[in-house]
């Protein structure tokens, strides 16, 4: 059930069943964007869509998915969240992310403030129409990063 690329092969882009059931008529969705438009203009910042989580690829400079997750950062998932699993992490996350920060390289990060600061990040995709996001990466952090260092920019929820 995953959706074609010509990036990876078609068994790395298998969505993966949400262990939750958050939406009883989508297994696959862990969560959903809210449509937000630009505060002045009214223009679209960010199309409503729901968020999936593909199998993925991990290699020693990144990847995405939850393969990346699992072999990059489980360990600071578990050390730093108080032993929960990847699954958890990722439900966490995209059930209560507090924040939508708009990075300059057109990913879409969500994070959760309790504790360790927690961060998933969201590739856009669209297919006949249809408006969703992929999980790439998804970590904990002990602080804040500076987002106006980055040129990143808030554009749902407050810091």
């Amino acid at each position: 059930m995953g959706l074609p690329s010509l990036d990876f092969p078609m068994h790395k882009q298998v969505r993966i069943i949400n262990p939750y059931r958050t939406y009883p008529d989508d297994p696959y969705a862990f969560g959903e964007i809210p449509h937000i438009a630009h505060k002045k203009t009214g223009a679209t910042r960010l199309r409503a869509g729901r968020i999936y989580l593909q199998y993925g690829h991990h290699y020693v400079s990144g990847g995405f998915g939850w393969k990346h997750i699992k072999i990059k950062h489980e360990a600071k998932i578990a050390e730093m969240c108080h032993g929960i699993s990847v699954f958890e992490y990722i439900n966490a996350v995209t059930t209560g992310y507090q924040c939508i920060v708009h990075q300059s390289n057109d990913t879409f990060v969500l994070m959760k403030y309790n504790g360790a600061t927690k961060f998933l990040a969201l590739n856009p995709k669209e297919m006949e129409g249809v408006q969703f996001y992929n999980i790439g990466t998804g970590f904990p952090r002990d602080r804040m990063y500076d987002l106006i260092k980055r040129g990143d920019e808030v554009i749902w929820g407050e810091m």
